[in-house]
């Protein structure tokens, strides 16, 4: 079947039939203009069914098209849980590789983030750091995604586990330790959409240091019992 592309008001989709293969999330501009990073559709041309038309979905439309069932974006569970409101600010394309080469997505692992949150979106924007999260969670509650769920971001140090994972960093430093209410909020909210979203289990809720030699996220939780009696 021929592919096509559908830009809609917050993505841009590479649609086959009805549902799509592969999305873009747009990012809003402080002068109400949007831009997304481009790169990932280079990919989409070389397909042997590479898309060849384009519709622009215009003022009021319904809902954002679907994943095609199969290819792994759909996720496992119910889906019945909405997503929380995310600002998607891109990673450099080079901290992530565009598709987990036939993983599913099973577990999450839990960080900190040591400095500001801007020092974070600045790294993870580096042509040069190899590194980046699916998501970061200020202070303020608010929840940045700079990865697609479906990418896989070098967040672990742990290729098996980037493979399979969704990485959230939580914005902490030596100054500003644990939670603050809205950030706790905002993860609890983020986890269980996730969890729902990918049937991810409780038992692969995963703070940072039981798949690395690290001390994170101890900004946070600063023993491992208080990790999992969180989680729990």
């Amino acid at each position: 079947m021929a592919t096509w592309i559908k830009e809609t008001d917050s993505a841009i989709y590479l649609m086959e039939g009805g549902y799509y293969l592969e999305k873009i999330f747009k990012r809003p501009r402080a002068n109400g203009e949007k831009e997304l990073n481009i790169r990932p559709m280079h990919d989409w041309f070389k397909r042997d069914d590479a898309p060849g038309g384009m519709v622009v979905a215009v003022g009021v439309v319904g809902p954002e098209p679907q994943p095609k069932p199969g290819t792994g974006h759909e996720g496992g569970g119910s889906g019945g849980m909405p997503k929380p409101q995310v600002t998607f600010i891109p990673a450099h394309p080079s901290n992530y590789r565009a598709r987990r080469e036939g993983f599913k997505i099973n577990g999450i692992v839990f960080h900190n983030t040591v400095a500001p949150v801007q020092s974070a979106i600045n790294t993870f924007q580096s042509s040069t750091s190899q590194v980046s999260a699916h998501y970061i969670i200020d202070r303020s509650g608010e929840i940045i995604q700079m990865v697609q769920d479906d990418y896989c971001a070098f967040h672990a140090g742990n290729k098996d586990v980037n493979d399979r994972s969704i990485g959230i960093e939580h914005e902490a430093t030596p100054t500003q330790k644990g939670f603050t209410a809205p950030q706790e909020k905002a993860s609890i909210t983020l986890i269980r959409f996730l969890m729902d979203a990918y049937a991810i289990p409780k038992t692969n809720i995963l703070a940072h240091r039981s798949v690395r030699a690290t001390q994170c996220p101890s900004l946070i939780f600063g023993t491992d019992p208080e990790f999992q009696q969180w989680v729990t």
